[in-house]
């Protein structure tokens, strides 16, 4: 049940950067900077796996495992939150 919430919430984020960069990026910008978006959240999806299956391979703990998987997500989402835009303060 957690790992399911965990799932759910974690990509119910991801998909909160897109609408954010469409707000953030200028017209002229825009399929760029979503592109990019996509592009560095592919780059995790790809190596977020790879980084899993060598941590297990060498046996370390699930719970370590978990908390070097969090520091991303809260980095992201500090990043995330520390947007200065006009477009975002009707938002908050």
């Amino acid at each position: 049940v957690v790992l399911a919430l965990i799932g759910a919430t974690v990509q119910g984020g991801f998909n909160t950067f897109y609408p954010i960069t469409a707000r953030v990026y200028p017209a002229e910008l825009r399929a760029s900077g979503i592109g990019y978006a996509v592009g560095i959240g592919r780059a995790g999806a790809v190596a977020g796996p790879l980084i899993a299956g060598y941590f297990l391979a060498a046996k370390v703990p699930m719970s370590t495992l978990f908390l070097v998987f969090s520091v991303p997500l809260v980095l992201s989402g500090l990043a995330a939150f520390s947007i200065r835009s006009p477009a975002l303060q009707r938002l908050r």
